[in-house]
């Protein structure tokens, strides 16, 4: 794993580095990358940098955007089980998302699916809707009110979408 910079300097393809170096371990040429929230963003570059790596792709309620979400403070909360200074980097870059994220999307080749939370997410839909547009295989569905942990509030249809999206997309 990559050592963390410092708090305020976790540049966004510090985790797509990440990625590369753990399916290179795995001999990984080409695979099927699933992210929710920064971990979809973070498959988003690397896809954007490598897309003959990806076979397909599924983003749960996330985008190269801005979303409403709060900004945060800088004091660590009591015992953190993790490194707080990075997550306060992460909320900075889901204020202010890199430009190219959103310019480099349609390199991204693989079959896409994104699946949006509906309006009880705090991840804008209509960013959602641009980027499955931008995408030259993107698709974009939407399960209505499951909020950002659609995987969570609702498994079974989460799933079902999972299993027609792979099925469709298999070689």
């Amino acid at each position: 794993m990559a050592k963390a910079p410092g708090p305020t300097s976790i540049p966004s393809s510090w985790g797509c580095g990440d990625l590369e170096a753990f399916t290179d371990a795995l001999a990984l040429d080409r695979f099927t990358l699933i992210g929710h929230s920064m971990g979809a963003r973070i498959g988003c570059i690397f896809a954007e940098k490598w897309p003959e790596r990806i076979e397909r792709m599924v983003w749960e309620d996330t985008a190269p955007i801005d979303v409403q979400f709060p900004e945060g403070s800088d004091e660590v909360p009591g015992a953190a089980p993790f490194d707080f200074s990075a997550a306060t980097s992460l909320v900075h870059q889901i204020h202010n998302p890199d430009p190219f994220w959103w310019n480099d999307l349609p390199k991204i080749t693989a079959p896409t699916l994104i699946i949006g939370g509906g309006s009880t997410s705090y991840t804008p839909q209509e960013g959602l809707a641009e980027a499955a547009r931008l995408l030259p295989q993107g698709r974009l569905e939407t399960i209505e009110g499951a909020g950002h942990m659609v995987h969570r509030t609702c498994p079974e249809e989460y799933k079902e979408l999972l299993r027609k999206f792979l099925a469709e997309n298999s070689k």
